[in-house]
């Protein structure tokens, strides 16, 4: 059996103790990490990290092969990444289109689009322009 340390604050829950008490440091006033070069505090070692790159070093070293373009975390090239990838799942209400159902799902959970059942707006056929 799978046992899993909730966090008393948000809905993810952790395998291990250690790291969620490593996380429950985002919720609370505590950051332990202190940046050298400028006043910012952070509550966990990956956002000093992060800051580092993005403001101090200016480092990019994700780049991407389609448009050059450059980043300096992971995360943020992933996310520029989509732009090139076909979305093929359109809102029928809106312009907005989307990589995966799950993305469309979402926007019309939140935008409630439509009025109509979620489940049956995502099975209805769509034809690309």
């Amino acid at each position: 059996m799978d046992k899993r340390h909730k966090c008393l604050y948000c809905s993810w829950s952790f395998k291990k103790k250690c790291i969620l008490n490593k996380h429950m440091l985002v919720h609370t006033a505590v950051k332990p990490y202190s940046c050298s070069k400028c006043p910012r505090k952070f509550a966990q070692k990956g956002g000093l990290g992060i800051h580092m790159k993005r403001v101090h070093l200016q480092l990019k070293s994700h780049k991407c092969t389609v448009c050059e373009a450059q980043f300096s975390t992971k995360a943020e090239f992933k996310l520029h990444s989509t732009i090139h990838v076909d979305k093929k799942y359109k809102c029928r209400s809106c312009p907005d289109r989307f990589v995966q159902k799950g993305d469309l799902r979402r926007h019309l959970k939140t935008t409630k689009h439509g009025g109509k059942n979620i489940d049956e707006l995502l099975l209805l056929p769509f034809s690309a322009p």
